[in-house]
């Protein structure tokens, strides 16, 4: 591996996660390319009992890359689990949390969805690398990308919410908005 500056981060590719022996290679497993010594050319032979697939990353590898996870990451499917049952117990059994929830509002704006938004966007945000993206930009797949998010996003979900809520909810009309901005 090259040597990295201070600046850059070591990210792992797929081909760190194949192992470092050598009883792998990249042939075909019906064939092995052999330079044949008498006439200078490679020829197909049949694979032999030293040819094998390339064996899938050892369990030793993923764990490693697990450990490199702060806990928070690691257990993220779990900690949204608990705070949907966490709200969902303080709804139904604490009358007054809906109620003092919705109260809580600066400018139109409800506070702890603000908090929410915050502490969930502030890490990523914080660890975006804005002096390189310039040198993103200049790839014409970051544009495909982003075209066809937008195109997603933008143009065919918005179309897609709006025919279900009309199929769905004709005669309600504040829920068909609800789905149409939620969608």
């Amino acid at each position: 591996m090259d040597t990295l500056e201070k600046s850059e981060v070591y990210r792992p590719n797929s081909h760190d996660l194949i192992p470092p022996d050598n009883t792998h290679d990249h042939t075909p497993s019906n064939t092995a390319h052999d330079p044949d010594p008498e006439k200078g050319t490679t020829s197909s032979l049949p694979s032999t009992s030293t040819d094998k697939p390339s064996p899938p990353p050892r369990a030793d590898t993923t764990l490693s890359l697990l450990r490199g996870l702060s806990l928070l990451d690691r257990l993220l499917v779990l900690w949204i689990l608990l705070a949907m049952a966490l709200g969902l117990i303080l709804g139904n059994f604490v009358p007054s949390t809906g109620p003092r929830l919705q109260k809580s509002t600066f400018v139109g704006v409800s506070v702890p969805i603000a908090v929410g938004l915050l502490v969930m966007m502030y890490p990523i945000l914080c660890k975006v690398r804005y002096e390189t993206l310039h040198l993103l930009f200049k790839h014409r797949e970051i544009w495909v990308q982003i075209g066809v998010s937008f195109v997603i996003n933008w143009i065919l979900a918005p179309l897609l919410m709006t025919g279900l809520a009309w199929a769905f909810l004709p005669d309600r009309k504040d829920l068909r908005e609800g789905l149409i901005f939620v969608g």
